[in-house]
């Protein structure tokens, strides 16, 4: 095998590995997956992060949330019905939605959930890809 073989294999296998680790890197349904998680641990600064202006995630006074969607409407979740939980979708298609509780009396909640309804271009967020708020509303 000569020098110039050698080098044509290596090249391309190392082609076939970057690309193989870009693909999985890439791979949007781990985003959305991370920024539920965020928002599941309530880390809000970082899900934030991987919103697309003018979806904005804000904290504030007394850790009540004010969520704003794609439109700019904005909407209050107060501090007792978070966390928000995973609510449905399609992770592979990019609309997905989850869901405030709150407190509850006998299996019977308190105030009306509030429903986060995202959706997702595509790409990792590092890259380009970015999560949009669609809507904030009452189930």
């Amino acid at each position: 095998m000569t020098k110039h073989t050698q080098f044509v294999l290596i090249l391309v296998a190392t082609l076939i590995v970057g690309g193989v680790t870009k693909s999985w890197i890439e791979n949007p349904r781990r985003s959305r997956i991370a920024f539920m998680s965020h928002l599941y641990h309530q880390r809000y600064a970082e899900a934030s992060r991987m919103l697309r202006a003018p979806s904005a995630i804000e904290v504030g006074p007394e850790g009540a949330l004010t969520l704003t969607d794609c439109n700019g409407n904005s909407t209050i979740v107060q501090s007792e019905n978070l966390p928000f939980m995973v609510g449905g979708g399609r992770l592979n298609t990019g609309d997905s939605s989850m869901t405030a509780l709150g407190p509850s009396t006998s299996g019977i909640l308190n105030s009306p959930p509030a429903v986060l309804y995202l959706s997702y271009n595509g790409g990792m967020v590092r890259f380009g890809g970015k999560i949009s708020i669609e809507s904030v509303g009452e189930r």
